[in-house]
């Protein structure tokens, strides 16, 4: 059963190389600390009914067809001249 630890370590996947990594993983948080993440959400507003919803367009949210939204640069230009409105769905987004 040793013989076939010893190879299982190596082969990339497996539960032994899996586990060997997950090791060396708690080793380098013991010694260096835990890691810093830094995540920045930046999401797409120019694409959400309810940004534009927010910016005063006249949308029914529970039914959204895409004959009903405006083309890409009216969205941009709605959004652009609704700060307010953007900021308002970043929250609600992120709430």
């Amino acid at each position: 059963m040793k013989h076939i630890k010893v190879v299982g370590g190596h082969v990339m996947g497996s539960a032994h190389s899996r586990s060997a990594l997950r090791t060396k993983i708690h080793s380098l948080c013991f010694n260096l600390g835990l890691p810093s993440l830094f995540v920045t959400i930046n999401p797409a507003d120019i694409h959400s009914p309810v940004a534009l919803y927010f910016g005063g367009v006249d949308l029914d949210l529970d039914r959204v067809l895409p004959e009903v939204l405006r083309t890409s640069y009216e969205r941009a230009q709605i959004i652009a001249t609704h700060p307010v409105a953007t900021a308002k769905f970043f929250n609600c987004l992120i709430k």
